[in-house]
Formats: structure tokens, C-alpha cells, sequence
């Protein structure tokens, strides 16, 4: 019975991953950042950005993976202006392309103490700790905890709900990790957000259900 279970889900894995492959040729729009980054480069401050030519670019160069341009940028843009957290915020996400991890929690961590209950650093800082390769960057209990409180602030925001099912996942609870991306999901579809946003949301769900799946083989 468990030769026939596992081989059931070859073919069910074979068969979401080439459904996935499909939705992805499907998407016009091209994602220009890598998917571990994709939650945390849509909490960019936009608004900012078109105000500031400067940091405009910065996010540009950002998308395009083109990260120590940016932060040729937004070093020059923090010596001048030391409290922007718009350029500081901007940075952290180059810094978490570069694999810079320690660099960007202690960034973030500065930002907290003056501003303690923004959700954007929370945030990220959660998406840090929910994603980086190994000790002492990632940690799952902190990205739980941080995540939750991003939530609790701000509770419309799907892009923290996203963060939210990554640090369950990091937990290894993916019921609740699938939950909170179907909520990230719902709340993007009301607010209109960008078809290569729905492609985030999906392959989350499409990592929860394989590791849903995954596990009740040993049940």
C-alpha cells in the first residue's frame, strides 16, 4: 500500500508541477526579482519612489537584481538624510539580494528601535528570518513572532499575510501556512494586485499542498 501511495504521489507531484509550469508561461507579465525576494520587494515604498528620483532608481536597480547599484544610491541618500527610512527600507531588500544578512538584520533592527510598531520592518524582518539560508539569520520562532505583530498592525496588507504563511512554513505548520497565503491571496485579488503577485501567491500554495501531501504519507 505504500509503493501504491508513493507512486500516487509521484504522478500527483508530476502533474501540479507541469499545471504550475503552464500557469507560469501563462503570466505576460515578467517577475524581475527572484521568488524568495518577491514579498519583500512589493513592500518597496512606491509612493516614496515617484516622489524621489533618486530612490526611484534605486528601486529600479532592485528589480533588476542590480543591487550594489542600488546601494551606491541609498548610501549617499542616508549620509544626507539619516532618518529615511523609505532609503533604509529600500536598502535592506538590496542587502537580502546580496545574501547580506547579517548587514540587513541590523539595519532593520536600528529602524525598530526608532520605530517600533512600524509593520514594514516587522515585515521584513520576519521575511529574514523565515528565509535565510542558516543560523543565526534564520530563525523560525522570530519570524512567527514578528510576522504576527506585522498582522496585527496591519491586517489588510497582503503582502504581510504572505510573510505570515512563510514563517508558518518555516515552522513546518503548513496548515496554518496555507491558510494565511490564501488569505494573502484573497485580500490581493480585492486591492488589484499585479498578476506577477498572484504568481508569489500561488507557488506558496502550490509548496504548501506538496509538503501537505508529503507528510500524510506518513500518517
Amino acid at each position: 500500500m505504500r509503493i501504491v501511495r508513493s507512486a500516487l504521489l509521484v504522478v500527483c507531484a508530476f502533474g501540479v508541477s507541469t499545471a504550475w509550469a503552464q500557469r507560469m508561461r501563462e503570466i505576460r507579465e515578467p517577475v524581475n526579482v527572484s521568488r524568495e525576494l518577491d514579498a519583500l520587494s512589493a513592500q518597496l515604498p512606491e509612493s516614496a519612489a515617484r516622489l524621489d528620483p533618486e530612490l526611484n532608481r534605486a528601486v529600479e536597480w532592485v528589480q533588476q537584481r542590480r543591487y550594489v547599484e542600488a546601494l551606491t544610491i541609498l548610501r549617499a541618500k542616508v549620509r544626507r538624510d539619516p532618518d529615511n527610512l523609505d532609503a533604509r527600507s529600500i536598502a535592506v531588500t538590496a542587502l537580502i539580494g546580496l545574501r547580506q544578512y547579517a548587514a540587513a538584520q541590523t539595519l532593520m533592527q536600528q529602524m525598530l528601535e526608532k520605530y517600533p510598531n512600524n509593520p514594514v520592518l516587522l515585515n521584513n524582518l520576519a521575511w529574514l528570518y523565515a528565509t535565510a539560508d542558516a543560523p543565526p539569520e534564520r530563525n523560525p520562532e522570530r519570524a512567527l513572532s514578528f510576522a504576527r505583530r506585522a498582522v496585527l498592525l496591519s491586517p489588510n496588507s497582503y503582502n504581510i499575510w504572505s510573510t505570515l504563511a512563510e514563517a508558518h512554513y518555516a515552522n513546518r505548520d503548513f496548515v496554518r501556512s496555507l491558510r494565511a497565503v490564501e488569505e494573502a491571496q484573497r485580500l490581493s485579488i480585492e486591492q488589484h494586485a499585479s498578476p506577477a503577485q498572484q504568481v508569489v501567491y500561488e507557488y506558496q500554495v502550490f509548496k504548501c499542498n506538496n509538503a501537505m501531501l508529503a507528510f500524510s504519507i506518513f500518517e
